[in-house]
Order: C-alpha cells, then structure tokens, then sequence
C-alpha cells in the first residue's frame, strides 16, 4: 500500500528511475516501476518467493534488461550460510531473525551483501527509491547503504519494535536518529 502511494507520487518525476528493492518478496512491489521502464535491482532471498519474480521474467523477457534479482539478503555484514526462518502463519514475516513464535528454520540457508559494495560492484551511482521490507533488519540495511556517496531520493523501510528492540537492540528512534 505504501509503495503504491511513493509510485503515484514519484512515477512521472523521474524518467528511467532506479530502485532497490530489499525484501522484494513475490516483486509485487516493484512490478509498476518495471512497466513505468525504471531499473529495478530486487533482493529476495527466500527461493519459496523469489520463484514468482523468476516467473515473471520468464514470462515478460522484455523487463529482463530492467530488472535484477539477487537471492542474496542485505545487511551490515557480508556473510555465508546464514540461518533463515520461515512461519506457516504468514509467507510474509520469513526473516534472519526468529522473532514470532511460529518461526521455524528453513531448510536453506542465505548469503547476505552489503549495500554500498553491491551498488560499487554494479556501476550504481544514485538511487531514486530505496524500498526497504527486511522484517526487523531494515536498520542494517541502511547502516550499509553508501552515505558518503548518494542520498536516495526516497526511502520506505519498515519498522515494528515487536520485530526489533528485543532481538536486535535497537527501536524505531534509533532507526529515526540513524536517517
């Protein structure tokens, strides 16, 4: 819903935008930058849903030139073999950190990638929209984000104390001080 809104205020202001899109999910999210013909470099690393984003570039070849999945995570740390947690009450809270009770180990394990290594490493010099959906990791997401080199010209995270001041240490205000 919310990305909806950034869309209808930002699709016509900027022609070829570039998105980031982490925690991409099923690309819902993204699909109307791709037919509004912005870049879009999606990071989904739950094979359970990145399967969808797979399907439609097969199924639409032309957005392949526009749109970039990574099956990686993203956080402050580059790392391998990282845990990943899965809950059978909704496809949607699937994180690194177990943080509802029906939270249950996947069976795969991740990678996670840095921000500003990634986007050094693939020529991106400005972002127009940083969409940020990591259940509880969004604050290492923008830790990892190159400051010093760009400003995104909008940014939607999420935040939810439930999902973070007890198993990450950090709230809300610190995320809020942080930007």
């Amino acid at each position: 819903m919310e990305t909806e809104k950034i869309f209808e205020i930002i699709k016509d202001k900027y022609k070829n935008g570039l998105m980031i899109d982490v925690g991409a999910f099923d690309g819902g999210t993204f699909k109307p930058f791709i037919f509004n013909n912005w870049n879009v470099y999606a990071f989904e690393p739950n094979p359970n849903m990145n399967k969808h984003i797979i399907q439609f570039i097969k199924n639409n070849p032309q957005f392949s030139k526009n749109l970039k999945l990574e099956k990686k995570c993203v956080n402050d740390k580059e790392q391998n073999n990282l845990k990943f947690y899965l809950s059978d009450v909704s496809k949607g809270i699937s994180s690194l950190t177990p943080f509802h009770d029906s939270h249950k180990k996947a069976s795969f394990e991740v990678s996670s990638v840095r921000l500003d290594n990634y986007m050094k490493s693939n020529n991106i010099n400005h972002v127009n929209f940083l969409k940020i959906d990591t259940e509880g990791h969004d604050f290492f997401v923008l830790k990892s984000y190159p400051w010093d080199k760009d400003k995104p010209d909008v940014i939607e995270c999420e935040f939810e104390d439930l999902k973070s001041v007890q198993k990450l240490n950090y709230s809300w205000k610190d995320m809020a001080e942080y930007l």
